[in-house]
């Protein structure tokens, strides 16, 4: 019966008054009460054990729920410099009246929440302050360098155009291309000797009459990185012979060897555009299904089947219509 009256008179209680409320049952019911109120109001024995001290104690007429000065400490007390962090953490994105106390943000909740996990001292300050002086100092060392690499290819202005057709190549790699050759394929007289000299062609290892399988050899490296990559995205781009040629390799040999293919495909493209002057042409996705032959793509499909158990006739699109 008890707990069932405590149960249903705690929740309109505050916390002092149910602590009042446990520490005089805890008397009422003498030896052991204490334990047994603790059981019945869900409070700690201490808790219930104040109760029954402040109430053999003289009653507070000021009615405070706690003791001057208890309870948790307000944060601003405990961190005085709470506010201005906090003022400083939304102020670039702030909206309003700058006066107010209640300040809006163009930052979202997640945002205000990553950047308040954690502490943020003077001696990281000094740090990001570091960081941000040197990324300034490499965004201005990179802007420079663009304004030189910029004005000294103007000049290169039709073969920059013509080579932006190809698939893959940006205006990074372009400019990668232009700088290592000079944009003068009269120096390499085939595209073979281009692609051994980038280092994107198959290796050549030969013992008493044995050609054995070695790794591409060593070229320029700074222009087989550029073109590597630019193979990759070249592979990525639909509708293009170089995606179909990925593809083909890839499946059989890996993604790397399929990608270094690919990448002497546009070593020969990049010689016969800039030596000839003639803007790219695709061959299409479709270029290897092209080459195949009918007859004998026919008769490797028939063969399929008839070893499934089917007997198979063929007859023209046109007789059959």
């Amino acid at each position: 019966m008890l707990a069932g009256l405590f149960e249903l008179i705690a929740p309109h209680l505050t916390e002092k008054q149910r602590r009042l409320l446990a520490g005089a049952g805890a008397r009422t019911l003498g030896r052991g009460g204490g334990a047994r109120m603790a059981r019945i109001s869900r409070l700690s024995r201490p808790t219930v054990y104040a109760g029954v001290r402040e109430l053999a104690e003289r009653p507070d007429p000021g009615g405070r729920v706690r003791r001057p000065g208890g309870g948790p400490k307000r944060r601003t007390t405990a961190d005085p410099g709470l506010l201005g962090a906090l003022d400083a953490l939304v102020d670039p994105d702030t909206r309003g009246d700058p006066d107010s106390p209640l300040r809006w943000t163009c930052k979202s909740t997640r945002e205000l929440a990553e950047a308040m996990a954690g502490r943020f001292g003077s001696h990281h300050a000094v740090v990001a302050r570091s960081i941000l002086d040197h990324l300034d100092f490499l965004d201005h060392t990179i802007d420079a360098l663009t304004a030189q690499v910029v004005a000294r290819t103007r000049s290169f202005a039709e073969q920059v155009e013509l080579l932006a057709e190809v698939p893959g190549l940006d205006q990074a790699t372009i400019q990668v291309i232009l700088a290592e050759t000079g944009g003068d394929m009269a120096r390499f007289p085939t595209p073979a000797q281009l692609a051994s000299w980038t280092g994107l062609c198959p290796g050549n290892h030969e013992s008493a009459g044995k050609r054995r399988n070695v790794a591409t050899p060593p070229g320029n490296r700074w222009l087989r990185r550029a073109l590597i990559e630019a193979a990759r995205a070249a592979a990525r781009t639909r509708g293009s012979y170089f995606a179909a040629q990925y593809r083909q390799i890839a499946r059989r040999r890996g993604p790397n060897k399929a990608a270094v293919a690919v990448a002497h495909s546009l070593v020969v493209v990049i010689w016969m555009v800039l030596a000839t002057g003639e803007p790219f042409h695709d061959l299409g996705e479709d270029y290897f299904q092209r080459r195949r032959d009918p007859g004998r793509e026919s008769r490797r499909l028939v063969h399929q089947l008839e070893q499934l158990g089917y007997t198979v006739t063929l007859q023209p699109a046109e007789a059959v219509a």
